[in-house]
C-alpha cells in the first residue's frame, strides 16, 4: 500500500488510528475473521463479552487494573443514586 506508511501495521497492533479530511474521519482498525467485511450484527451482551474474551490483548495486570476501575466506576454510581 502506497501512501499509508506505517498506519496499517500501527493500526493492526491496536493503535487507534484516524484520519480526517475535512468533515470526513476513516479509522483504521483489524478486523477480525468472524467480523468479515459486513455490517456487524446485535450481539447478546454474553456472546459480545465472549468474542471480547477470546480475542484479548490485555496482560493479567492490564486485566486485573481494568476490572478494579469498572468496580470504582460502579460502586461511584450506586453511591450518586437516591436511597
Amino acid at each position: 500500500m502506497t501512501g499509508l506508511g506505517t498506519w496499517p501495521e500501527l493500526a493492526v497492533a491496536g493503535e487507534g488510528i484516524r484520519i480526517r479530511k475535512g468533515d470526513a474521519v476513516v479509522e483504521l482498525g483489524p478486523v477480525s475473521q468472524k467480523e468479515g467485511t459486513g455490517l456487524r450484527e446485535q450481539l447478546a451482551p454474553r456472546e459480545a463479552l465472549r468474542q471480547l474474551q477470546a480475542e484479548a490483548r490485555l496482560t493479567p495486570k492490564q486485566a486485573k487494573d481494568y476490572l478494579e476501575e469498572l468496580r470504582e466506576e460502579r460502586l461511584a454510581v450506586e453511591m450518586r443514586r437516591p436511597a
